[in-house]
């Protein structure tokens, strides 16, 4: 079995080596859909790039507690006195 990488990088390669075992093979296919799944993985990696970004930004009003920690509640408003 070959790897999807050496059939990448050496498509002439591999199609004649399927010529002289006179063998067939859905190369294209093969081809096609590793293209896609290296989209998909390419698409998962930017949405979870946005999800951590978003983990590393407070809302408005919150008060971040550190580069380690995670958003603080704002402070209460000058009310009534403290109990």
């Amino acid at each position: 079995m070959l790897e999807l990488k050496f059939i990448r990088e050496n498509i002439d390669l591999v199609r004649q080596a399927i010529e002289k075992r006179q063998d067939t093979a859905p190369l294209d296919e093969i081809l096609q859909l590793d293209s896609e799944r290296r989209q998909r993985i390419l698409e998962l990696e930017d949405l979870r790039h946005g999800r951590t970004d978003r983990r590393n930004t407070c809302p408005a009003g919150a008060i971040p507690l550190g580069p380690l920690k995670h958003c603080g509640r704002p402070p209460a408003s000058a009310g009534p006195a403290a109990r």
